[in-house]
């Protein structure tokens, strides 16, 4: 299945406690860039969690995407 990528953003952060803000901050500016800043809260908190996990668990740097499809918006840590 194709999904046509309407926008991309990606960044990576070290393994530290400040790249989980760093994450949250990235978020919250490409989704107001987007005129998408009603998906902010839900999306931070996922986004949160997940770079958490990423920096305890892994502890090496990890790469936060924010993606837009027709239709979705796309979340990867």
């Amino acid at each position: 299945m194709f999904h046509r990528s309407l926008w991309l953003h990606t960044r990576t952060f070290p393994a530290e406690a400040g790249s989980v803000s760093g994450a949250r901050s990235f978020i919250s500016r490409h989704l107001a860039e987007h005129e998408l800043s009603y998906l902010d809260e839900d999306v931070r908190l996922v986004a949160s969690e997940l770079a958490t996990n990423a920096m305890l668990h892994a502890r090496t740097p990890f790469t936060v995407g924010l993606q837009r499809l027709v239709g979705a918006v796309l979340l990867t840590v």
